[in-house]
């Protein structure tokens, strides 16, 4: 049998007696995931602050674009300060009238 797995599951791999169920998930993809989400936090930080520089330019349409697409890739944790600030910023965008779009 030819081994065609990741570094970390090789052990288990070469171990018979180790072999994981296919459908269980890998230790290490937890802490991938988790460093993933914190990159996106970090994203929407620095999106949430160039939405409102845009936003003082006119540039209401490319600064919602941005925050939005950023913002709606998280499925949880829409409680935390980061995820509260890009919404209330969403929000007052979506206030403005087509009036004062440029």
């Amino acid at each position: 049998m030819q081994c065609k797995k990741t570094p970390p599951q090789l052990e288990s791999c070469n171990n018979p007696r180790r072999r994981s169920n296919s459908y269980e998930v890998p230790r290490w993809v937890g802490p991938r995931i988790a460093a993933r989400q914190s990159a996106k936090i970090s994203e929407v930080r620095a999106a949430t602050s160039l939405t409102r520089l845009w936003l003082g330019q006119g540039k209401r349409e490319d600064a919602r674009d941005l925050l939005a697409s950023i913002y709606n890739w998280f499925t949880e944790g829409s409680d935390t300060p980061v995820l509260k600030e890009a919404r209330a910023v969403l929000e007052q965008i979506d206030r403005l009238s087509p009036a004062t779009r440029r």
